[in-house]
């Protein structure tokens, strides 16, 4: 399956569908089913009722399908949840599914991942539930 790595807390926005946006200094013809996988470091959050969370690098997170990508507009910046800049373009992001935690380092560009490598989680399943499983 092509895979991107994207850093936290956006490739945890991108699997509760509140980023349905990334933006790349690139575009891609590939259209389909994405694998994202969080890179960088872990990552401490806020939630809305004020709990800590530890997010996770360096493991899968959802599988997307990349409807689109076209030049950035500023009504992107919402979606995005970062400020519009010219030559960028906008990743269309949609039906995110949660994937078990494996472990996974993540590469530049996209690149190919084995499909016997992802795990889907059931469809009300969040993939922070199952770290203790990785």
């Amino acid at each position: 399956m092509k895979t991107l790595a994207v850093r936290q807390p956006w490739a945890t926005y991108i699997a509760e569908h509140t980023k349905t946006v990334e933006i790349r200094t690139w575009r891609t013809a590939y259209r389909g089913p994405l694998l994202v996988v969080a890179s960088g470091r872990p990552h401490q959050h806020a939630d809305e009722a004020g709990h800590i969370w530890t997010l996770p690098a360096q493991v899968q997170v959802c599988i997307v399908d990349l409807v689109d990508v076209l030049p950035m507009t500023r009504a992107d910046e919402e979606h995005a949840h970062v400020a519009w800049a010219p030559g960028l373009f906008a990743w269309r992001l949609a039906n995110p599914r949660h994937v078990r935690p494996i472990a996974h380092r993540g590469q530049l560009s996209l690149y190919t991942t084995p499909d016997d490598t992802i795990e889907l989680l059931e469809p009300d399943a969040h993939y922070l539930d199952h770290l203790e499983q990785t």
